[in-house]
């Protein structure tokens, strides 16, 4: 298998990243999620961004709430990396 296949791409002029068990999914860079945004993870979980608890030069600390769970945790993403965003 070539993992290079499941790399970030544009799609119709859209960044796109692929979720096992979901397949591609829109997503925008870290730096740019805000809170109420929906992020996406493997096999369809999602988890709602609270708000931001801190920023560094390289990357970004939220308060993310699980859909499934209802628990609210911290999930730290650099700011180039491309993460899903469920269209809501």
């Amino acid at each position: 298998m070539n993992l290079n296949s499941y790399a970030p791409r544009e799609i119709d002029g859209q960044m796109h990243v692929w979720y096992q068990g979901v397949g591609w999914q829109p997503a925008k860079p870290a730096s740019e999620i805000q809170a109420g945004d929906r992020l996406i993870y493997n096999y369809g979980y999602t988890a709602k961004v609270l708000n931001v608890i801190k920023e560094t030069a390289k990357t970004i600390i939220f308060e993310v709430e699980s859909k499934s769970s209802g628990t609210i945790h911290q999930q730290r993403i650099r700011k180039s990396t491309y993460w899903g965003i469920k269209e809501v």
